[in-house]
């Protein structure tokens, strides 16, 4: 049965492309999360994850994504084109995944991938300075970008630069104090310190 919050754990996931069974349960509820499991609109697998970028170890992190049968029903039943994240960038989805649901940003006010790129483009944007996100609140466009400590300067810099031919407004995530003391000093005024539940409730 696709309950409200199982809808919206499928549009979630539509957007961010992946999460921790944590956040989905934290956000949606456990209920909706193995609904959609059952369903087979989710799958939950389990990877290995850095807490930051440059930590040496990794610990197993269940992770949930869409199913084909839940990317079909995004696209059918919502208009909403599925963004799939690599493999390799798990943890920066799950990043701006936090970031997204720390703002009480709804995804159906965002824009982010193919979407995103093509915007960039038509507005003279060019390299790598395209923004994680972006979101209309009102009059005002924001955009969100995530470093889970693998930004070089130089990136960093380009981003925080190029954000601005989009939105007004530009909110960082990190997932350290010091990542994001390191990002204040480049300039960035606003970040959050970001810790992702990883433990499956």
């Amino acid at each position: 049965m696709r309950t409200p919050s199982v809808r919206r754990l499928v549009l979630d996931l539509a957007f961010d492309g992946a999460c921790t069974a944590a956040q989905a349960a934290r956000n949606r509820g456990r209920q909706a999360l193995v609904s959609a499991a059952e369903g087979g609109l989710v799958v939950v697998r389990t990877y290995p994850y850095r807490l930051t970028g440059g930590a040496r170890g990794r610990v197993p992190v269940p992770v949930v994504l869409l199913s084909g049968a839940g990317e079909e029903l995004a696209r059918r039943e919502e208009g909403v084109v599925p963004y799939r994240p690599p493999e390799r960038e798990l943890a920066h989805a799950i990043g701006v995944s936090e970031l997204r649901a720390a703002l009480g940003l709804d995804p159906a006010g965002g824009v982010r991938g193919d979407v995103l790129k093509a915007m960039w483009a038509r507005a003279g944007g060019s390299g790598r300075g395209v923004p994680d996100a972006l979101f209309t609140e009102g009059e005002t466009s924001l955009a969100l970008e995530y470093d889970h400590g693998k930004y070089t300067r130089e990136q960093a810099e380009e981003k925080l630069r190029c954000a601005y031919y989009l939105a007004e407004r530009l909110v960082w995530g990190a997932p350290s104090r010091a990542r994001a003391d390191w990002l204040r000093r480049l300039g960035v005024e606003e970040v959050l310190v970001l810790s992702p539940p990883l433990v499956w409730p």
